[in-house]
Protein backbone atom coordinates (compact mmCIF):
# COMPACT_ATOMS: atom_id res chain seq x y z
CA UNK A 1 0.00 0.00 0.00
CA UNK A 2 1.08 3.39 -0.30
CA UNK A 3 1.41 6.65 1.74
CA UNK A 4 1.67 10.39 0.77
CA UNK A 5 4.24 12.09 1.86
CA UNK A 6 4.27 15.53 1.89
CA UNK A 7 7.77 17.66 2.79
CA UNK A 8 6.99 20.79 4.64
CA UNK A 9 9.38 24.00 3.94
CA UNK A 10 11.82 23.46 6.56
CA UNK A 11 12.19 19.88 4.71
CA UNK A 12 10.60 17.73 7.48
CA UNK A 13 7.58 15.40 6.24
CA UNK A 14 4.10 14.74 7.13
CA UNK A 15 2.69 11.18 6.07
CA UNK A 16 -0.77 10.75 5.39
CA UNK A 17 -1.91 7.29 5.05
CA UNK A 18 -5.13 6.02 4.19
CA UNK A 19 -8.23 4.29 6.62
CA UNK A 20 -8.15 0.40 4.96
CA UNK A 21 -12.06 0.91 6.35
CA UNK A 22 -12.71 3.19 3.52
CA UNK A 23 -11.91 0.72 0.61
CA UNK A 24 -14.66 -0.64 -1.65
CA UNK A 25 -14.91 -4.03 -2.32
CA UNK A 26 -12.59 -5.45 -4.66
CA UNK A 27 -11.31 -2.12 -4.98
CA UNK A 28 -7.00 -2.23 -5.62
CA UNK A 29 -3.98 -0.24 -3.87
CA UNK A 30 -3.73 2.06 -6.79
CA UNK A 31 -7.77 2.84 -7.67
CA UNK A 32 -8.21 3.52 -3.49
CA UNK A 33 -5.24 5.62 -3.57
CA UNK A 34 -6.54 7.79 -6.56
CA UNK A 35 -9.63 8.07 -4.81
CA UNK A 36 -8.48 8.71 -1.27
CA UNK A 37 -6.01 10.81 -1.88
CA UNK A 38 -7.71 14.17 -2.93
CA UNK A 39 -10.60 13.77 -0.67
CA UNK A 40 -8.25 13.20 2.51
CA UNK A 41 -5.75 16.14 1.33
CA UNK A 42 -8.87 18.81 0.52
CA UNK A 43 -9.79 18.47 4.55
CA UNK A 44 -6.66 20.22 5.26
CA UNK A 45 -5.84 23.37 2.96
CA UNK A 46 -2.64 23.79 3.56
CA UNK A 47 -1.28 20.64 2.00
CA UNK A 48 -2.42 22.21 -1.08
CA UNK A 49 0.80 23.76 -1.49
CA UNK A 50 3.46 21.27 -0.44
CA UNK A 51 5.22 18.99 -2.64
CA UNK A 52 4.42 15.14 -1.78
CA UNK A 53 5.15 11.96 -3.05
CA UNK A 54 3.74 8.70 -2.99
CA UNK A 55 5.65 6.12 -1.39
CA UNK A 56 5.76 2.42 -0.50
CA UNK A 57 4.86 1.76 3.52
CA UNK A 58 7.58 -0.10 3.35
CA UNK A 59 9.83 3.09 2.86
CA UNK A 60 8.86 4.48 5.76
CA UNK A 61 10.29 4.06 9.01
CA UNK A 62 8.09 2.64 11.75
CA UNK A 63 8.62 4.70 14.72
CA UNK A 64 6.81 7.82 15.58
CA UNK A 65 9.53 8.21 18.08
CA UNK A 66 11.45 10.40 16.04
CA UNK A 67 9.01 11.69 13.74
CA UNK A 68 9.99 15.20 14.27
CA UNK A 69 13.26 14.35 13.10
CA UNK A 70 12.37 13.24 9.78
CA UNK A 71 13.94 14.77 6.96
CA UNK A 72 13.28 13.88 3.41
CA UNK A 73 15.40 12.88 0.53
CA UNK A 74 15.18 12.32 -3.06
CA UNK A 75 17.73 10.12 -4.02
CA UNK A 76 17.63 7.98 -7.86
CA UNK A 77 13.69 9.47 -8.07
CA UNK A 78 12.52 7.56 -5.10
CA UNK A 79 11.75 9.05 -2.11
CA UNK A 80 13.23 7.88 0.55
CA UNK A 81 12.01 9.00 4.53
CA UNK A 82 15.38 8.97 7.18
CA UNK A 83 15.92 10.15 10.46
CA UNK A 84 18.23 12.89 10.79
CA UNK A 85 19.03 14.13 14.19
CA UNK A 86 19.70 17.95 13.90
Amino acid sequence: MKARVFENSDGSVRIMRLNEKMRLPGELDEAFAARMFPTEAAKDSSLSTLTHYDVDEIDIPASRVDRKYFKSKLRRGKMRVEVVKV
